[in-house]
């Protein structure tokens, strides 16, 4: 009881856990014969995520070089955008997780030293995601110039720090700060980025 019987070319075997399943829970893969994935999406998402948790400083990386070189990812204009540099290898990072003993974190999260310095095995450390998101809002307060532009891309202003906005405009720092570090694309009708001057 509980078997349903599925239409004979709507299902298929995944060769990891031996289930027969709709075609739809595999992922396209031009190299097979009928181009989808041996394996099904929840076995393949498994095996990445046990992948990463046992090699945790590849996962660092891929998040780096994302941020660093893909404009479409979310926290591109923070990073790649503003001419912040992956300059760090998956040795390096490697070293640095065993030397900041970044296994006993609770969240370990990578942190440069020098915010508008390049990735770097001088300038990078792990330590805790709290004090990370912490030591951010301690910069912007202590004076983190930030850009105001209008939707088209027009500089409207520059501010001394998100909270100089808040206090100013009556919005929320919030918001702002997380315009500025690529979570939101637009706030209160105006896009803010951090303005890094070395």
């Amino acid at each position: 009881m509980g078997y349903v019987m599925l239409p004979k070319n709507q299902n298929k075997h995944c060769t990891k856990c031996g289930v027969l399943k709709d075609k739809s829970q595999f992922s396209p893969h031009k190299g097979t014969k009928d181009r989808l994935a041996s394996w099904c999406k929840g076995c393949h998402n498994q095996c990445v995520k046990n992948y990463y948790k046992k090699f945790p400083w590849l996962g660092t990386l891929i998040k780096i070089k994302s941020r660093c070189n893909n404009p479409k990812s979310g926290n591109y204009a923070s990073y790649g955008a503003k001419g912040i540099q992956c300059l760090i290898t998956k040795d390096e990072l490697k070293y640095l997780w065993f030397r900041d003993k970044a296994f006993n974190l609770k969240n370990p999260s990578i942190d440069r030293i020098k915010a508008e310095e390049n990735y770097t095995i001088e300038n990078c450390k792990y330590i805790e995601l709290i004090d990370n998101i912490h030591k951010a809002g301690r910069e912007s307060r202590q004076g983190k110039l930030l850009q105001q532009f209008n939707l088209a891309g027009k500089l409207i202003a520059t501010w001394k720090s998100c909270h100089a906005v808040e206090r100013k405009l009556k919005i929320k720092y919030g918001g702002v700060s997380a315009c500025c570090t690529g979570r939101l694309k637009k706030y209160k009708g105006f896009i803010w980025r951090y303005y890094l001057t070395k």
